[in-house]
């Protein structure tokens, strides 16, 4: 919703993250908001613990032009609490598209059936 403040917490390559801004940041705000306008700005903060995955996602979020967009390179099971003004910054929202075990790439793309395996699945179960 607008307004609101969201966490990514497997953000990158950045696509929803882009879409994401779109939605909580008004328009309004991105052309200069008139003084004294009170209204909430939104914001996402968008995760990602790969830091190379992170800086392809910076790359991609330079066209955004938007200052309501945090990147982070943090592990999303141990995400810090952020303060802002010496009080937790609580999120409005909060999107984790973890990692697949690719089960279902494998239903529709038969040919990789030969490279998936069910051990590879279960490691990321602990992960997501």
């Amino acid at each position: 919703l607008p307004g609101d403040l969201v966490l990514d917490l497997c953000a990158a390559p950045g696509s929803k993250t882009g879409q994401l801004l779109e939605m909580v940041v008004p328009s309004r705000a991105l052309q200069g908001a008139a003084a004294g306008d009170s209204a909430r700005y939104g914001a996402v903060v968008a995760n990602d613990p790969d830091i190379k995955r992170g800086r392809m996602m910076i790359h991609r979020a330079k066209a955004l032009c938007s200052p309501s967009l945090i990147v982070t390179a943090l592990p999303g099971q141990s995400f810090p609490v952020l303060h802002f003004d010496g009080a937790p910054l609580l999120f409005d929202r909060v999107l984790c598209d973890v990692p697949c075990s690719g089960d279902g790439t494998v239903r529709k793309s038969h040919y990789l059936l030969h490279k998936w395996h069910p051990a590879h699945a279960l490691q990321l179960h602990i992960l997501q």
